[in-house]
């Protein structure tokens, strides 16, 4: 009979009785938990990879415009100089000024397809850097403070994207 006054018993007995009655449906809960956050995991995971894909598309596609252009350059330079031999006994100085301004011509030309493929790069680094950051927070943090630190750093790197 003392062993049914016994506070341990039925501490005890009431544990048991909650692991048994709570314990199936929080093991339910926590997996579907689990499962929804592994999805997202796996959904920003395959994002990343399709925009790394589309980067480097774009990165090829700028390299063959610069490629072109380059080789558009020694084209003109090659031109420039056949012009060159055909001209000079009519003007050899208006030859000169002819050359060095398809040089410089050539020379912009260059630049400029430089200066947009690094431009494109940045972007495309900035938005594959941005969501490589967002998908490592996410594993680590809430949702709503994921959610705030990701569109203040998306700001930050637009705003460094416009200047």
């Amino acid at each position: 009979m003392d062993i049914f006054l016994n506070p341990t018993l039925w501490v005890g007995v009431a544990f048991v009785l909650f692991v048994v009655l709570v314990g199936r449906n929080l093991y339910k809960m926590v997996g579907s938990m689990l499962d929804q956050r592994i999805a997202r995991v796996k959904s920003t995971i395959s994002e990343a990879e399709n925009l790394r894909q589309q980067a480097e598309k774009i990165l090829k596609e700028y390299q063959e415009k610069f490629g072109q252009a380059e080789y558009e350059a020694r084209e003109m330079v090659l031109r420039a100089q056949a012009e060159a031999e055909l001209l000079k006994e009519q003007s050899f100085k208006n030859l000169e000024l002819t050359l060095e301004r398809r040089q410089r011509d050539a020379i912009a030309k260059m630049e400029q397809a430089q200066q947009q493929l690094l431009q494109q790069t940045k972007t495309e680094i900035a938005h594959m850097a941005t969501h490589a950051v967002y998908a490592l927070l996410s594993e680590k943090m809430t949702a709503k403070l994921d959610e705030q630190l990701f569109e203040h750093s998306l700001e930050e790197v637009q705003s460094q994207i416009k200047v």
